[in-house]
């Protein structure tokens, strides 16, 4: 069950992505005073290098957390599911044990 946990952690973690990915670039575009929208890349100069494009693509990259987020919702869902059951099953099988032994 622990590697199973590990995926699903790490499927989270991919699922989140496009998320992190929007807030780094606004992160980006406000310390270097840059105006970042999804119609196009606007100029942005950072280090002699204009990253306008960069940061307008990581932003319309976003829009792919439409697809990631919901199936982020389900991946929970079926997880607590999983592990209510599995915690369930053990319960009862320490429950069965206890009373065999009591007997």
């Amino acid at each position: 069950m622990h590697a199973s946990r590990r995926i699903l952690a790490i499927i989270a973690g991919i699922s989140l992505l496009p998320l992190l990915g929007i807030l780094l670039t606004a992160l980006l575009a406000g310390v270097l005073g840059c105006e970042i929208n999804e119609s196009g890349p606007t100029p942005c100069m950072a280090f002699g290098t204009d990253i306008g494009d960069w940061l307008s693509g990581f932003l319309t990259l976003g829009w792919f957390g439409l697809l990631t987020i919901p199936f982020l919702m389900v991946l929970v869902a079926v997880w607590a599911l999983v592990e209510a059951y599995v915690w369930g099953r053990q319960r009862r099988k320490t429950r069965r044990s206890t009373r065999g032994s009591n007997a």
